[in-house]
């Protein structure tokens, strides 16, 4: 345990996860939700999903090229080769999924002759009404979304395993820093 409470995640990328992952998880209820609440209800619930989808899109873009541009701790060293595949793929497949979800849904409403909406200003669509191509992309986007509520609970999941069952502590690699101890230089 001592390994693994050693080997934390930067600042940025722990702030980065936590912000990221509250939104995905917003974004995720509210494209599933729409039809739960009052019909009056969906354009203001379907214009924020579609502005803060944008904002936090460009967070994952950060985030992905901070985590490329830094290295992150190494998993424990009694983690099997099957377990890390299995890290290292899902995580992977949420950083695609995170960009290509927004990807999706922003050419669904382009391809809707749609602007994309971001509360005070609105970006004109470049293209006509193509109800056909719309449909595909706003299909695409409603399947990945299933896609990534699936990983995203896997991936809590797992991190529920390792504190609760394995308590070796791994999720305190992905927590912010606590403030520069007394004492440590």
């Amino acid at each position: 345990m001592i390994e693994i409470k050693n080997q934390k995640y930067d600042s940025v990328s722990a702030i980065l996860h936590w912000i990221v992952a509250f939104a995905v998880i917003g974004l995720i209820a509210a494209g599933k939700l729409v039809d739960v609440f009052p019909k009056s209800y969906e354009p203001l619930l379907v214009e924020n999903h579609k502005a803060i989808g944008v904002l936090v899109f460009g967070l994952v873009l950060f985030r992905l090229a901070w985590r490329l541009t830094h290295k992150v701790p190494p998993l424990p060293a009694d983690t099997s080769f099957i377990q890390k595949l299995a890290a290292h793929a899902s995580h992977w497949t949420l950083y695609a999924l995170m960009v290509i979800l927004p990807v999706s849904g922003i050419t669904w409403q382009l391809l809707r002759g749609r602007g994309l909406d971001f509360w005070f200003f609105v970006i004109k669509s470049p293209f006509a009404d193509d109800r056909a191509a719309a449909r595909l992309y706003s299909t695409a986007h409603r399947f990945l979304g299933d896609v990534i509520l699936v990983l995203v609970i896997a991936h809590v999941a797992a991190a529920l395993y390792h504190q609760f069952f394995k308590r070796d502590g791994l999720i305190e690699r992905i927590l912010p820093r606590q403030g520069v101890r007394q004492g440590s230089s």
